[in-house]
């Protein structure tokens, strides 16, 4: 009995050293991974973590991930950072792996809520001063009074206290068949999501980022898939009052003004299109575009130098099949035309972009220069929930005009504060009494 007790605590003993040494080696290697990056990132920024945590169902926890850049001024947080493996086999491939290039066939990435806190500053160093961009960038506006680029102050105006992802990617490497399937799901809080599939040709012994991305990839098929859920409505709001349009004429504005950008450099989307990105903006209807080749054909042999781009262009536009569907229902053929002459003649040149950048930055210089004059705004009843504290005048539906200070926003009533000889008096208002407000802002 006495070497049955003593061969048992022998095995517990073991069962705890060898489970202390897989936990502690993987936190080691995981967190030597991290000490890498952060030394990398050091000119750039500070990165810091709170714990790491592993699990023998195969996943490597990190918990809030805080991202300090030099250049955004702002903290960028990751509450929790997960690699999830099929099991404890590939997870212990991949701390292995890794140090010798290659990471295992499958393996998914999670970010939860990764939390940038906004600030009236935020994105002011992000401004794209690259010319060959600015036409195409998200943060670019039109007709929204002195406001060309999106920065912390715009996004808090329309209502926005943080920008919060949620970001899921997975790939997937099948010998057999030489494919490397992969998927990056993307879901903003109060903006949007997109999915985006892609399915490439690859042929090695293992997933290796330096045989992977030594060239072009081979595109055997891609869609993305995009939904917006108050992004776009909310900036409509927000630049028709300062504009003074209603919200369809600034959504005419801004696609008139992006097409036109698209047209300057000789790029022509169709009617079918154009509708569908309308109604994607106002109406918030699924948008998907998919690209599969006609033909095999690998990207390397499209990125000729000697090729002018708008050859280059038409080349891979004949060799891809591209369809759109809206709210799921697939729209006509024919939906993008370029003009090669109109392509060939854009100048990428290093001389010909400083000049473009410099004419940018003073345009952005003289932009700066006016002055925003604050004002009554019509606000519609439904959005006055963002402008609480601020002055308003009020249309009653039996005729009156209330003015005063906007004091609180309830589903069915809102708090006005009027100004009377004694002092001050706050009293409620239904707001299917109100036929219209004005907003000082």
């Amino acid at each position: 009995m006495g070497f049955l007790k003593k061969l048992f605590a022998t095995l517990i003993l073991a069962a705890i050293v060898v489970f202390g040494a897989f936990k502690g080696g993987m936190w080691y290697l995981v967190s030597q991974q991290l000490n890498q990056m952060k030394e990398a990132f050091t000119p750039y920024g500070v990165i810091n973590w709170k714990w790491i945590s592993t699990s023998f169902d195969g996943d490597i926890v990190v918990e809030r991930l805080s991202i300090n850049s030099f250049a955004l001024k702002n903290e960028i947080v990751v509450q929790r950072l997960q690699l999830q493996f099929d099991g404890i086999k590939p997870m212990l491939e991949f701390a292995w792996g890794v140090h010798q290039g290659w990471y295992p066939d499958e393996l998914t990435i999670n970010a939860e809520h990764v939390v940038l806190q906004l600030s009236p500053s935020s994105f002011n160093s992000l401004l794209p001063n690259d010319a060959r961009f600015s036409a195409f960038s998200p943060f670019r506006l039109y007709d929204c009074g002195d406001n060309e680029y999106l920065t912390g102050r715009q996004l808090q105006a329309m209502g926005y206290e943080k920008l919060d992802y949620n970001v899921r990617l997975n790939y997937v490497y099948a010998p057999a068949e030489g494919a490397l399937s992969a998927r990056l799901n993307v879901e903003g809080a109060g903006m949007g999501r997109g999915l985006l599939d892609v399915v490439l040709d690859y042929d090695a012994d293992r997933v290796r980022p330096t045989t992977l991305f030594a060239g072009w990839p081979s595109l055997k098929k891609a869609s993305l898939n995009v939904k917006d859920e108050g992004y776009f409505r909310r900036i409509g709001f927000y630049c028709s009052r300062i504009s003074n349009a209603s919200e369809q004429e600034f959504v005419a504005g801004y696609l008139q003004n992006r097409l036109a950008a698209l047209q300057e450099n000789g790029v022509y989307l169709s009617p079918v299109f154009a509708d569908a990105w309308k109604q994607y903006m106002t109406q918030g209807k699924a948008l998907a575009v998919g690209a599969s080749p006609t033909q095999s054909f690998s990207l390397d042999d499209w990125n000729d130098t000697e090729m002018p781009l708008g050859e280059k262009t038409a080349e891979i536009l004949e060799h891809v099949k591209i369809q759109l569907l809206l709210g799921g229902q697939p729209l006509g053929a024919e939906l993008i035309r370029i003009d090669r002459d109109q392509l060939n003649q854009l100048d990428f040149t290093p001389e010909a972009l400083e000049q473009m950048r410099q004419e940018a930055l003073a345009r952005q210089a003289e932009a700066s220069k006016t002055v925003y004059v604050a004002k009554y705004r019509g606000v519609p009843v439904e959005n006055m929930d963002n402008y609480a504290n601020r002055p308003v005048k009020l249309q009653l539906d039996d005729g009156r005009l209330v003015e005063g200070v906007l004091v609180a926003i309830e589903e069915f009533r809102v708090e006005v504060e009027s100004q009377v000889k004694g002092g001050t008096v706050s009293y409620f208002i239904e707001k299917k009494q109100i036929e219209s407000a004005e907003i000082y802002y």
